[in-house]
């Protein structure tokens, strides 16, 4: 299972990312056309499906995470959250 995420603005421009693990592509995609048969004046795209989804709290955070992923989480330098 990965998570896909798909972003959905609301008609005062607002927008959320929502993430949901599938186990396929084909099932990111199915779920897309859900959302979208019942988006009413929203709009909803798949951005596409991801091995981790992490957050950080600061700007260091991300680029270490981004470039130093293993390590730095193994240390438990950084918190996130996806599959572990």
């Amino acid at each position: 299972m990965k998570p896909a995420v798909f972003q959905v603005n609301a008609p005062d421009g607002t927008a959320r990312l929502l993430c949901v693990y599938v186990s396929t592509m084909k099932k990111a995609l199915e779920l897309e056309t859900l959302l979208q048969e019942r988006a009413g004046r929203h709009h909803v795209e798949l951005l596409g499906r991801f091995d981790t989804i992490d957050t950080v709290m600061s700007a260091q955070d991300a680029v270490a995470l981004a470039f130093e992923p293993d390590s730095r989480r193994a240390a438990g330098e950084l918190s996130g959250t996806g599959p572990q």
